[in-house]
């Protein structure tokens, strides 16, 4: 039995133990200590006995988790080295390959994987999903039609293929209602629903769509019991917190030590509000790298606040820091996009950074900020009818989700009067009624000239790696602005709270 010197924190000594003793040890660590102590266990097994796969799938976990990819494709591809044909290695590094948008490579290997083991539905279904993004429809639907065929218990590849086809044959609709009574994992539920709720929208059966709908929020929400009101309490906080607290972000001008790295360009807005369809536009310049949905603002934050052994929740920290240090937060983070921006300005297309807005001017001063708008009824719509991939446990009721809306307009405002004139707010309304004048509008704000292929969507083939894959490869249509309407008889409470806060507010 193989015996390693292994240390689980900073603080302690190395103490020598097996292979096996080590794993143990490793998985009694992971989600009872902050990850960067398990991922420090982790990679000193690794050290010393490369070939532990169970241990390197917690690595590739822990480091997708803390939205650490370029890590995970090293660790990924060191792994296969050892197991070629691992499905979780093979789904690990093809997903690190993704969020770098190398759909093609990672496409490249999944085919070749499939080739030596063709029954693997999991490695199967990630190539559709890759090809979908990609803008590869026809393909991507072949696959998950295929995934489906073979294996239909695979409930992921209902969803996934339920915004690509509006010819799902009724007949089938009826069998995946059969499937759903048989379904007894809650998210495998949650994803026939919200396949047939799609499925039935297709149609214009909005009565039994509403229905499905309704029923796959359900299922998911029972996996996020414990983070019920979570979202909402914390916005309510962050307003409280902010407003007590001094607010000074300083010059918007690019500060000396930024002077050759590229300009960021943040685009933010509440969920399904359009941030997806402003970056695959924008996308289309010259002068603008897409960088999709990063976590790199807050690695860099972490970073900084480790240093200073800092240990407050945002934004009970923003007055803890200097100058320095708040500089130190911005080159962090500059560093870690520099090398996959090829231009002078880079987009960083997380909405939920709308949040961080006062961290954002405080350390790169001279970032760009865009705000994503959409009619409040149809954003509420639009993220009541989402299975996300992750988060987002807010948006599984209709109730919490109308709250959590209108708690993230009070702060908008706030940045608003803060910040005045730092936050262009984009409203998706109009970006698809007079697209040309919008992004004119946009490229100003920016200090960037109009180029025609901003407006070519269809022509524009950078990568739409987010829930809105299917939709921008379409194009900017209306019946996904107003698709909200068909659903109106069922929304008469959103719509009566949104009426009273629109009135309250004009007092």
């Amino acid at each position: 039995m193989k015996e390693i010197s292994i240390r689980f924190s900073d603080y302690q000594q190395a103490v020598s133990m097996s292979v096996e003793q080590a794993e143990l040890r490793l998985r009694r660590l992971v989600g009872h200590v902050p990850s960067n102590q398990s991922i420090l266990a982790a990679t000193q097994i690794l050290d010393q006995a490369p070939e532990t796969l169970a241990v390197r799938l917690i690595l590739c976990k822990l480091y997708y988790q803390d939205g650490n990819f370029q890590a995970l494709e090293e660790i990924s591809g060191q792994g296969l080295y050892h197991h070629p044909l691992d499905e979780g290695l093979l789904q690990a590094h093809t997903l690190a390959l993704r969020y770098r948008h190398a759909h093609g490579q990672a496409c490249e290997i999944l085919a070749g994987a499939l080739e030596e083991a063709p029954g693997a539905v999991a490695l199967r279904h990630q190539l559709g999903l890759l090809k979908k993004e990609q803008g590869r429809l026809m393909e991507a639907r072949e696959i998950f039609d295929d995934c489906i065929k073979k294996h239909r218990n695979f409930t992921e590849a209902y969803w996934s293929r339920a915004d690509i086809s509006a010819d799902i044959p009724v007949a089938e609709l009826r069998e995946m209602e059969q499937l759903t009574e048989l379904e007894h994992n809650a998210l495998g539920r949650a994803q026939l629903c919200y396949a047939l709720g799609r499925g039935w929208e297709w149609y214009g059966e909005t009565k039994q769509s509403f229905h499905w709908y309704s029923q796959g929020a359900a299922a998911r929400r029972t996996l996020f019991r414990h983070e019920a009101g979570q979202e909402l309490r914390r916005l309510q906080q962050l307003s409280v917190k902010l407003s007590a607290q001094h607010f000074d972000t300083g010059c918007p001008t690019k500060p000396d030590w930024a002077a050759r790295l590229p300009v960021p360009v943040f685009i933010c807005g509440f969920p399904r509000s359009g941030t997806s369809m402003l970056e695959r536009l924008l996308a289309g310049h010259s002068q603008i790298t897409p960088l999709g949905e990063t976590l790199e603002l807050a690695r860099a934050s972490q970073s900084v606040l480790k240093e200073a052994g800092i240990s407050k929740e945002y934004p009970d920290w923003l007055p803890l820091l200097n100058e320095q240090q708040w500089q130190h937060i911005g080159e962090h983070y500059l560093q870690r996009i520099t090398s996959r921006c090829s231009s002078g300005l880079c987009i960083d297309k997380m909405p939920a950074n709308y949040k961080a807005i006062a961290l954002i001017k405080k350390a790169l001063p001279h970032a760009r900020i865009l705000h994503t708008v959409r009619e409040p009824i149809a954003t509420i719509w639009g993220c009541f009818k989402q299975l996300f991939a992750d988060g987002q446990a807010f948006t599984y009721d209709l109730d919490e989700l109308t709250d959590t809306y209108l708690a993230y307009q009070h702060l908008m405002r706030f940045w608003h009067q803060h910040l005045p004139g730092q936050i262009l707010d984009v409203s998706l309304a109009e970006l698809t009624q007079s697209t040309e004048q919008q992004l004119r509008k946009v490229l100003d704000h920016l200090s960037l000239p109009f180029e025609q292929t901003c407006v070519d969507l269809k022509g524009n083939r950078a990568v739409v790696a987010t829930q809105s894959a299917a939709q921008l490869q379409e194009g900017i249509e209306e019946r996904y602005i107003q698709g909200w309407r068909a659903f109106e008889p069922y929304l008469h409470g959103v719509s009566q709270r949104l009426s009273d806060w629109q009135g309250a507010d004009s007092l």
